[in-house]
């Protein structure tokens, strides 16, 4: 299973996208932290590097259930598909909504309840690798 999060709108506060699954109908907006320059890093403030990442699916005891955590992350740990509405919430990781504003995702558990259900199904269908390739395509500065 291919995830394509496409960083499209940046803000001084957050990073906006698209998540779409390869060969699925489904697709939700994306907020993470700031994307700042390769090698600059502030923490709980700054978005993972651009680059393709290994998606598992494994206990998380900040949520006390089974979540998706994005693998192998350079200079990051912990890095998971999350719920949340805001940037400032995710500390790294990568929220998902079902609308968008400005600085902000909608409907976040909803988006992430059908991902999650997705990456299950994958996993149930035997699908080895889960895989999500991140990439900067900058629509316009909002």
């Amino acid at each position: 299973m291919l995830i394509e999060v496409k960083r499209k709108w940046f803000t001084p506060r957050a990073t906006i996208g698209v998540l779409t699954i390869k060969d699925d109908s489904f697709s939700c907006f994306t907020i993470e932290d700031v994307a700042r320059a390769p090698g600059v890093k502030i923490y709980g403030e700054t978005a993972i590097p651009a680059g393709e990442y290994l998606v598992i699916l494994d206990w998380s005891n900040r949520h006390n259930s089974i979540q998706p955590h994005i693998m192998n992350v350079p200079g990051f740990t912990g890095i998971r598909f999350d719920v949340a509405n805001y940037a400032e919430q995710v500390e790294g990781c990568i929220a998902v909504g079902n609308g968008r504003g400005t600085n902000a995702v909608w409907d976040s558990r909803s988006a992430h309840n059908v991902l999650c259900e997705k990456l299950r199904a994958a996993y149930d269908r035997g699908e080895p690798v889960c895989v999500v390739k991140i990439t900067n395509e900058q629509e316009r500065q909002i």
